[in-house]
């Protein structure tokens, strides 16, 4: 309860917070939205915040939701994020490094009604954004 004792931001709604080794130890990402736009949030497992940054783009109306995020590695074997985002009508994947730049950006088409889910998979985590 670390996080929520040192981090209290009424600006910030929260969708999901995972917790990912990195190559300097824990972290906490946070994902979900500020009064404004979608917004990540990096902390230490004590709640020390290391980055707040929020995602603005110009096809994006402020309905925009940040709902997921998973830990994956690229071909160089260096950590990235994949983001899911949606208004409910239209759906994105996001992909950032460490730091919070964003390294790519794709509007998915959806094949049926029922959504779009990201898998942590233990096995194959390379993300390949098509």
């Amino acid at each position: 309860m670390s996080f929520l004792n040192r981090y209290n931001n009424l600006d910030l709604q929260i969708r999901s917070a995972k917790e990912f080794l990195e190559d300097d130890g824990l972290h906490n990402y946070s994902v979900g939205n500020s009064s404004e736009y979608p917004t990540i949030l990096k902390s230490k497992t004590d709640g020390t915040v290391v980055w707040k940054k929020d995602y603005r783009q110009e096809e994006w109306n402020r309905d925009v939701v940040f709902h997921e995020i998973i830990q994956s590695k690229n071909n160089n074997q260096q950590i990235e994020y994949a983001i899911y985002a949606s208004n409910n009508q239209d759906h994105y994947i996001l992909k950032i490094n460490s730091n919070g730049m964003l390294l790519s950006l794709k509007k998915i088409e959806l094949l049926s009604p029922f959504g779009v889910f990201l898998v942590d998979s233990k096995l194959n985590n390379n993300f390949e954004l098509a």
